[in-house]
């Protein structure tokens, strides 16, 4: 038995290793002139990705909306250079991060309760700061057809203007998306007025209704009510030529008015070229939306 045993655990070994590995070379870089305050490698088993606003019960604050997962957790905790504000901090990371797949992120008092992401999330009371000073990113990548890398930036300026960032940097097997959690992030940014809608998917200059199935049947299933005030605004910004802009984005809103209708009540979708800054580095199409008249 011990002969036969032996590779496997080797073979687990060497696993490891080149995981951890990988993990190391993935990590993101450090913003000019931080300094590194605490590193740790681990091996997770239930590392608490939270993908929602915060609730408080009993006593008790957690994320609507929580998954648990097992694999190598890298930590890093940084202190950013005197007189660097918090907005440098986030761009920084945010260009880090551009392209890969936001699972959820928030600013300021959106997200919460900063005792809660210090303390319960990042075993770390030193992360404590203002809750109008705060922001965290959650992103994934897929690394295999197996295994996703995830990295969760928290950064924070503390109440004596001090700004740190926590960054986690997970390589998982476990299952952290779906069509239900592509729903709830759908649903959660549609609870505010305006803004820019995930789930938006373009492939050969046509909107894909396949890979945007998600954003489809949850406008869908929107009340009448909710669909009356619902305007989105397509914009594509490939082009130099403004004009060849607003044909592309008039050709996606098209696509995308028919794709939403449901039988009975029409959404109101635009396009707009380039005529609003993008959401991201990207220069990919997108999809806004605003709610007229305003929400009280």
């Amino acid at each position: 038995m011990k002969n036969r045993r032996c590779p496997s655990l080797l073979h687990i070994f060497v696993m490891w290793l080149g995981l951890l590995s990988a993990a190391a070379s993935l990590a993101l870089p450090a913003y000019p002139g931080a300094r590194l305050t605490d590193e740790q490698s681990t091996q997770a088993s239930h590392y608490r990705l939270v993908l929602s606003e915060l609730k408080r019960s009993q006593a008790t604050t957690f994320g609507e909306r929580e998954v648990r997962l097992t694999g190598q957790l890298q930590r890093r905790v940084w202190t950013m250079p005197s007189g660097i504000e918090l907005q440098e901090v986030v761009q920084f990371y945010q260009q880090q991060l551009d392209g890969k797949q936001v699972l959820y992120q928030c600013q300021g008092l959106d997200c919460g309760s900063s005792h809660f992401w210090a303390n319960e999330v990042f075993s770390n009371s030193r992360l404590v700061g203002r809750e109008k000073d705060q922001s965290l990113m959650v992103v994934m990548s897929p690394r295999t057809a197996e295994l996703n890398d995830i990295w969760v930036v928290y950064a924070v300026r503390r109440a004596t203007r001090q700004v740190m960032v926590n960054v986690d940097h997970i390589v998982t097997g476990d299952a952290v998306a779906g069509d239900d959690l592509e729903r709830s992030r759908i649903e959660q940014v549609l609870a505010d007025s305006h803004g820019w809608l995930p789930g938006f998917a373009v492939s050969n200059q046509r909107f894909d209704e396949d890979a945007s199935q998600v954003l489809v049947d949850t406008l869908k299933a929107l009340a009448p009510g909710v669909k009356q005030r619902l305007h989105l605004v397509v914009h594509c910004y490939d082009a130099t030529d403004m004009a060849e802009n607003m044909r592309c984005s008039e050709r996606l809103a098209q696509q995308l008015r028919a794709a939403v209708f449901d039988g009975q009540y029409d959404i109101n979708v635009t396009g707009l070229g380039a005529l609003t800054l993008p959401p991201g580095e990207r220069l990919q199409p997108a999809l806004r939306f605003v709610f007229w008249p305003g929400r009280r």
